[in-house]
């Protein structure tokens, strides 16, 4: 059995390279944005009826606990802005 040892002070070096990076910050009015554009593109490909919360995680990269944090206290709105996305653009 061979046993694989880290050099001396790399590993400290790993550790302290991790440790000064800080977080990944998101910035939650970009984070929402994009989570309105998807979901206007996928209600102007599928209609109100066909589109699915997925759907709209998968193309805005945001997760769907994200899209109902910031849309299921608002009732409606992501609904109504859909409904007036097709108005405007009714073939996508």
């Amino acid at each position: 059995m061979t046993l694989v040892t880290t050099p001396p002070g790399k590993a400290s070096q790993t550790a302290k390279a991790a440790a000064a990076k800080p977080p990944k910050q998101r910035d939650p009015e970009v984070t929402r944005a994009c989570i309105l554009e998807a979901a206007k593109m996928e209600f102007a490909k599928l209609g109100l009826a066909g589109t699915r919360v997925e759907a709209i995680a998968t193309r805005s990269k945001a997760n769907k606990r994200m899209i109902y944090h910031y849309f299921r206290q608002q009732g409606g709105a992501v609904r109504g802005r859909a409904r007036r996305c097709l108005r405007r653009h009714p073939h996508g």
